[in-house]
């Protein structure tokens, strides 16, 4: 079976609730899990114009956004079209300014915010998404 190797990046997107709390935004896409919003690096794009890109139609954002540091990656497999695709994701953690606002794309099922306390039980499609979320709520 032919390994095909794919590049990914994406956000953790926050906000301060006040001067203690935060909270991040997820999507759901599938029909189970939440995620973070992430897509294909383009060719010429660097990992960090891709996250802010892909935030951007992934949510719907028409905030400007802010590009913090990199929080994490992660990396799995899975088949396709009898294919071994070997997917490489980096996250970025994002703020906005102002009040956020969004239009939210068809392909994106719900739009949510949680706090550290919801992290601990919320579903997501992916466990090592959870320490890289964790990351931006502290």
């Amino acid at each position: 079976m032919k390994i095909v190797k794919e590049y990914s990046s994406g956000g953790v997107i926050f906000r301060k609730v006040d001067n203690k709390n935060k909270e991040v935004l997820l999507i759901r896409v599938r029909k189970n899990g939440f995620e973070l919003p992430k897509g294909h690096i383009e060719q010429g794009e660097s990992e960090s114009q891709a996250a802010i890109r892909e935030c951007k139609e992934e949510v719907g954002i028409i905030n400007d956004l802010v590009l913090g540091d990199k929080v994490g990656e992660i990396a799995y497999s899975f088949i396709s079209e009898n294919k071994t695709i070997q997917k490489k994701v980096s996250y970025y953690s994002i703020t906005f300014s102002g009040v956020f606002n969004y239009i939210k794309p068809k392909n994106t099922r719900e739009i949510i915010w949680i706090s550290e306390r919801e992290l601990e039980t919320i579903e997501l499609v992916n466990e090592e998404l959870r320490s890289i979320i964790a990351k931006c709520l502290l």
